[in-house]
């Protein structure tokens, strides 16, 4: 089962000490991936305090960039100091924390690729400068953190979160490479394949996915079983992210 996640926008010192009293009372012998969400402003010496419980950072990194609320609302009440140390990702991975992500749906539109964008970016959507960039860290890691960060957060590692044999078939087939593309046009990514368990749920231009596969589905199909990929058609995924 999941560890508990504590939503610790402005209270993280709190939680975290909450969660070191668990890791000194047998929790460093649970696996309980104690977990604080949104991670919004920590201070640098409770971010060592993370890694050392092995306390877990859940982002919603479409929110680093320049808006009205991190302008308006956060810089008076915060001042320049703490304004320019919120969503810390790459202090935190720097310093060993491992990191997670997600979108914040439905509180938020629901665009998963637009995280994996920013949190390389620190950039919205309207161009607007970058959100301090120190803080943004690689691609590999931004789609690391949104995958199997995500997974392993969940206790699901070794069923989803990377492709792999003996894995249960989980993929979107994109219509551009995300390696290869620039950082700021992720966001604007679009599945063409989707498939769960080794079953197509999503077909770009496909009306009924389930019974109109193209060459490229079939394809992916049949890549996915030549490498051992398990395909199961009955699993839990009642589990959910951020």
């Amino acid at each position: 089962m999941p560890g508990p996640a504590i939503r610790a926008i402005r209270r993280a010192h709190t939680a975290l000490t909450a969660y070191e009293t668990a890791f000194r009372h047998g929790g460093r012998h649970r696996d309980n991936r104690h977990t604080l969400a949104h991670t919004e402003l920590i201070a640098p010496s409770d971010i060592r305090r993370m890694a050392r419980a092995r306390v877990l950072a859940c982002f919603q990194l479409q929110w680093a960039e320049y808006d009205s609320y991190t302008t308006d609302s956060l810089l008076p009440y915060l001042g320049a100091e703490r304004q320019a140390r919120i969503y810390p990702a790459r202090s935190m991975e720097r310093a060993g924390v491992r990191l997670t992500g997600g979108t914040d749906w439905p509180i938020d539109a629901f665009n998963p690729w637009r995280p994996v964008d920013q949190a390389i970016t620190r950039t919205g959507p309207d161009g607007t400068p970058a959100f301090h960039p120190e803080e943004g860290i690689s691609r590999l890691s931004s789609l690391r953190m949104h995958t199997l960060g995500s997974a392993y957060q969940l206790h699901q590692e070794h069923r989803t979160g990377t492709l792999e044999p003996g894995k249960q078939a989980d993929l979107v087939h994109t219509d551009r490479d995300l390696l290869k593309v620039k950082a700021s046009e992720i966001s604007e990514t679009q599945a063409e394949l989707t498939m769960i368990g080794g079953e197509i749920v999503h077909e770009a231009g496909s009306v009924t996915a389930a019974t109109r596969k193209t060459h490229a589905s079939i394809a992916a199909a049949d890549t996915l079983r030549a490498t051992g990929a398990a395909r199961r058609t009955s699993h839990s995924h009642a589990a959910c992210g951020h």
